[in-house]
């Protein structure tokens, strides 16, 4: 899950069994890096109960630890590659891959093919 996406709040919300709150942080726009930086004064003012709030100060002061589910902030979604055949091998160039698949040829066949090519 990505780090700033409702869903990773969504998550640590799960996890600290906060679930009966979980509409009016959606409804103020929460997410796990604006929770994090919350007093017991701010929790308050959103209107959760003394007791959810000792659950997110407590989290917050044990380093806001993530739910397994969620990246760390730098994580990105990349979508895949057009072509994925291009990628299969990073340390080598496509061109190479697919003549790593032929079967070798005998040498004077080899030059034959060799030939042909530069005459094209």
């Amino acid at each position: 899950i990505n780090y700033h996406s409702w869903e990773a709040l969504e998550a640590l919300i799960y996890e600290l069994n906060l679930v009966g709150h979980r509409d009016l942080l959606k409804d103020e726009e929460m997410d796990i890096e604006s929770l994090k930086t919350c007093t017991d004064k701010d929790l308050k003012d959103l209107g959760l109960p003394k007791g959810a709030r000792l659950k997110v100060v407590r989290w917050i002061q044990q380093g806001a630890p993530l739910p397994p589910s969620v990246g760390p902030p730098n994580t990105r979604l990349t979508m895949p590659s057009a072509n994925a055949n291009a990628n299969a091998n990073p340390t080598r160039p496509p061109q190479q891959q697919q003549q790593r698949h032929q079967q070798p040829q005998p040498h004077h066949q080899q030059q034959q093919h060799q030939q042909q090519q530069q005459q094209h």
